[in-house]
């Protein structure tokens, strides 16, 4: 997330990080059932997703500066877990494919 950003492209972003969660969980999917432990992480970064959607809910531009910095620290910290966890599954997934 930038500086720059507004409210509307931090929605946007939101949006395309849920496709990019559903389309990996759907893949893992396409093996058999989600091991629990991804499932759990699965779990928490849609609900880490809800939640940063939730603080955005309603914010107009003129008070998008103030809630900026914390907002920028909660997106990189769910972007930060997800690529930790794609990292996780695919050695998982090569784990098992050995």
């Amino acid at each position: 997330m930038h500086d720059n950003e507004t409210v509307a492209d931090l929605r946007r972003r939101l949006d395309d990080f849920e496709k990019r969660l559903a389309a990996r969980e759907a893949q893992i999917a396409k093996t058999g059932p989600v091991p629990s432990r991804h499932r759990a992480r699965i779990d928490e970064m849609y609900a880490k997703a809800a939640a940063l959607r939730e603080k955005i809910q309603g914010t107009e531009e003129s008070t998008w500066d103030v809630m900026k910095h914390e907002l920028k620290e909660d997106w990189e910290a769910l972007i930060n877990s997800f690529n930790r966890w794609i990292i996780h599954v695919d050695e998982d997934f090569q784990r098992r494919g050995s």
